[in-house]
């Protein structure tokens, strides 16, 4: 045993003054008498009023004579050591991921991490540098280098645990960084996977137990003859065979409800059909309970392809209309050039050669061949002819490998401070592409009668490309996300305001300003609403957040990563961490004391 506070033995010198205190104390009582002939107890009167006398035994003194001791060794930090008590960096690691969740440990593991953490810093030595990371879907530094317990111990008690994966190259490579800056650390894990973390002296922690898990690891949609069709996934992850309560909801109401038998480690489809055409929002949840309540429950957006009005004025472009009918969800209006100017209620709307005065509010912008002098794409009166190679990298772009088509000529145009260059050759622009506030806008700087581009395989993937990007076939790009991915939706034309409500029920304001830029705001499990408000009203649309399937497996297992640091230690015993005395020695002096108390008033 050390003490860290020596310096408190010197209020040791209060004990003599205690006793010295009880050597003048006079000890005297009053007795009435009636009469004079008790002088002896006179006697013993002035005896007891002598300022100096032999001490004698008195256990109210002792007590006190221990109290203070046992305060005084309580001041002076007294501390047992073991042999981790060398390290001045202590480095602690707590998994934040989803399957911390999990109560095979009481309250959870993630609690029964956070216990312990608390323990090591309270019984660490004086002077011990802690450093404290979550690390989850991000890793982060809670507090970096403290010598402040306090500080320290409020940094682990307000570290939350998530709905994500955990990222272990992040945190091998922050590990690696602080491992280095200082010269004798040691890392602490806290989590039920034996990640490899190397870069130092590594204690790994396994906060895990006996688990009793099953799991919704997938629901998805389909559309067959106007019929919804749905298939959920069901895992057993326990070593026993487990009955479920399965129940199918729809728009929160129930739709079906069924029994399930699953044998050990067994993964189940189970296909539901009868599926009302109004419901929206679908989930599938285990009712039966176990270990792991959040992946229970899988959900999805049933988000059929919409039909999508699509205006082409033209005066003819037979390769057009034909692309354009190849695409599944696209009713196509076709208009002659005097008819400019229809331009309310479509979708998206196509102008070959020609752009009116005034483009439209309502819907997204495809323009061919832009004309010289128009007042929406600043294009030079002398054409281009193409040179050198088409170059392009660009999504819309995706799957169109084909970079030897031919081009007469084409349009001189200025790319704008809203658009992007999606293809160009010798450094001109030929397609530009971008965003003008809500409006998507894709400009063709050449006519495709002047090209070869038509009589080529990548031509209707181009088009489809461009149309979807345009007028996309759903709202949502996936109907159903994990945790802290980024939801990218499209956003109306005549959207004004834009807003996202959790499953909480928070309201964020996601646009303006335009374009808006993906969703990465989607730590909480379930159904998020998409609001978009018009002068014609507000539409909503849906997106779901689902648990990862890949950490519903509870069970104990090692994390297979090629590790590029030499590591010096790894060791999963648990972490022996020395002993404060402090508070051992204060409860005895209260003990004390109350003893005390007690003969004072009670005693004889």
């Amino acid at each position: 045993m050390t003490f860290y506070s020596p310096l408190s033995f010197l209020f040791l010198i209060l004990l003599p003054v205690i006793i010295l205190l009880y050597l003048l104390k006079q000890k005297h009582q009053d007795y009435p008498i009636s009469s004079i002939i008790l002088w002896h107890e006179a006697l013993k009167d002035v005896e007891a009023n002598a300022p100096w006398q032999k001490l004698r035994s008195n256990i109210l003194m002792i007590l006190q004579l221990m109290a203070m001791s046992l305060l005084i060794f309580s001041l002076a930090k007294p501390y047992i050591l073991t042999e981790t008590d060398n390290v001045s960096d202590l480095i602690m690691v707590i998994d934040t991921s989803a399957s911390m969740q999990c109560k095979d440990v009481l309250p959870s593991r993630f609690e029964a991490a956070k216990k312990e953490m608390v323990k090591i810093v309270e019984n660490s030595r004086p002077g011990v540098r802690f450093t404290v990371i979550s690390m989850g879907f991000q890793t982060t530094i809670e507090v970096n280098k403290s010598t402040d317990k306090g500080r320290v111990l409020d940094s682990i008690r307000q570290i939350k645990v998530t709905n994500g994966v955990a990222n272990i190259q992040e945190a091998r490579s922050i590990l690696r960084a602080l491992v280095n800056e200082a010269d004798n650390a040691e890392i602490v894990v806290f989590s039920d996977t034996d990640h490899d973390l190397a870069g130092g002296n590594v204690k790994f922690i396994e906060v895990a137990g006996q688990n009793d898990n099953a799991a919704v690891t997938l629901l998805s949609t389909s559309v067959r003859n106007d019929e919804i069709l749905a298939l959920s996934t069901l895992a057993n992850y326990s070593s026993e065979q487990k009955t479920l309560s399965l129940t199918l909801y729809g728009d929160e109401r129930v739709i079906d409800a069924r029994e399930i038998v699953l044998g050990p480690k067994e993964i189940k489809d189970v296909y539901w059909n009868d599926i009302p055409q109004d419901v929206v929002l679908l989930s599938c949840t285990i009712e039966t309970p176990d270990d792991l309540e959040a992946d229970n429950t899988a959900r999805t957006v049933v988000n059929p392809h919409k039909t999508r009005k699509v205006l082409l004025v033209t005066e003819k472009n037979i390769f057009l209309e034909k692309a354009l009918s190849l695409i599944p969800g696209i009713e196509l209006f076709k208009t002659n050039t005097q008819n400019i100017n229809l331009q309310e209620g479509y979708n998206l709307y196509i102008y070959d050669g020609i752009l009116p005065e005034k483009l439209p509010s309502d819907g997204n912008v495809m323009v061919f061949n832009p004309p010289h002098g128009n007042k929406h794409i600043e294009v030079s009166e002398d054409d281009l002819q193409p040179g050198g190679t088409w170059e392009y990298d660009h999504s819309l772009m995706n799957n169109v490998n084909d970079r030897s088509f031919a081009v007469s000529k084409m349009r001189d145009m200025v790319v704008p401070e809203w658009g992007e260059v999606v293809l160009s050759a010798g450094g001109a622009p030929a397609i530009i592409a971008g965003q003008k506030g809500s409006q998507k806008i894709i400009v063709v700087g050449f006519d495709l009668h002047q090209t070869d581009i038509p009589l080529r395989p990548a031509f209707p993937i181009m088009i489809a490309n461009f149309t979807e990007w345009l007028v996309p076939s759903r709202t949502q790009e996936i109907p159903h996300l994990l945790p802290f991915e980024n939801a990218a939706f499209n956003v109306i034309p005549e959207a004004e305001e834009v807003w996202v409500i959790t499953p909480s029920g928070k309201k964020v304001s996601v646009a303006p300003p335009f374009p808006v830029m993906p969703y990465a705001h989607t730590e909480e499990l379930g159904f998020y609403t998409i609001e978009q408000r018009t002068n014609k009203g507000t539409q909503y649309d849906f997106f779901a957040v689902n648990f990862p399937a890949d950490e519903s497996d509870l069970s104990f297992h090692e994390a297979q990563i090629e590790n590029d640091m030499d590591s010096l230690e790894k060791n999963n015993a648990p972490y022996d961490v020395g002993y404060n005395m402090t508070w051992i020695f204060a409860l005895f002096a209260l003990v004390v004391i109350c003893l005390e108390w007690w003969v004072y008033n009670y005693g004889n």
